[in-house]
């Protein structure tokens, strides 16, 4: 039996059966077998770069996993607090739940939690944060509350729920962060519910950059609309602009619910929206994010 080595590594040497031996004179046998030895070889290949890419998505993954754990214990994730203020008289009514990381490489916290989440540690991740968040509550004025971002993941989970049963509901507002659809709104009205019934209330983030946001509010009527930075950045000067504002104020007082404007940078903006009739602000121009306000 005739042997030929074709590449492989450790898939060892190509037998060639008796029949398929090469005569002296060539012919059809040889090209169908030249045909089948150069299909083999690629499919080899193939395989071989299909396990380095494996190999190195594995590789990618462990380094992810590395990171997101330094987070957990190194104690690098630190929470911060900005204030939600009252736009009508200046006082801090709230404050939200801010995450820094105090690691390399130095990013927005949103592309850490993306990165856990992509590693299979979002829900710990997130968890991590919240618990940190709420760990100092004591520590804040009695008459204000804390808001704090979760995902509708997060919020349907029992962890969340175990962690809500042991706080003061009633100081507490979740914050759904979800930028994309929600598959199931039944089942995150549940939760929602649940955690009401023990005086949780409920804001809708980021609103203007998206359907999504708005079908969060059909579907889920919260107690505070949050105004995305987008539409309070220059609001002053654009028409546009103020003319939604002042909708989403008129459609919050018929549903019930509260408007709060994030980013707010400058006297302008804040000057426009008290006009325009929102409640609540926040964002550098009213207070930066730092430890508990006093």
């Amino acid at each position: 039996m005739q042997v030929l080595t074709a590449r492989g590594g450790s898939h060892g040497p190509v037998v060639i059966p008796k029949r398929a031996r090469r005569t002296d004179r060539g012919g059809p046998l040889d090209v169908t077998f030249a045909r089948r030895l150069r299909a083999y070889e690629s499919k080899l290949a193939l395989q071989e770069s299909r396990a380095v890419a494996e190999e190195q998505d594995l590789e990618f993954l462990r380094a992810r996993f590395a990171r997101v754990q330094t987070a957990f214990h190194a104690h690098r994730l630190v929470p911060v607090y900005q204030p939600i203020v009252d736009l009508r008289t200046g006082k801090a009514r709230g404050c939200e739940a801010l995450s820094r990381f105090q690691l390399e490489p130095l990013r927005p916290p949103d592309q850490w939690f993306a990165e856990a989440e992509a590693a299979g540690c979002g829900l710990q991740l997130e968890m991590h944060a919240i618990r940190s968040a709420v760990q100092n509550r004591h520590l804040m004025p009695s008459d204000m509350y804390l808001s704090v971002n979760v995902s509708p993941a997060t919020l349907r989970s029992q962890d969340f729920a175990n962690l809500v049963g042991n706080l003061d509901g009633e100081s507490l507002v979740v914050e759904v962060t979800e930028h994309s659809a929600v598959g199931d709104y039944d089942a995150l009205k549940r939760a929602i519910d649940q955690l009401r019934s023990s005086g949780v209330r409920l804001a809708i983030d980021d609103l203007g950059t998206g359907f999504a946001s708005f079908m969060h509010i059909v579907k889920l009527l919260p107690e505070f609309m949050k105004l995305d930075l987008s539409l309070t950045r220059g609001v002053e000067g654009d028409s546009v602009k103020q003319a939604l504002t002042a909708a989403l104020v008129g459609f919050a007082a018929q549903i019930g619910a509260h408007v709060i404007a994030e980013g707010v940078e400058t006297a302008e903006e804040l000057s426009t929206l008290v006009k325009l009739g929102v409640e609540y602000g926040q964002g550098y121009y009213l207070g930066a994010p730092g430890p508990f306000p006093d």
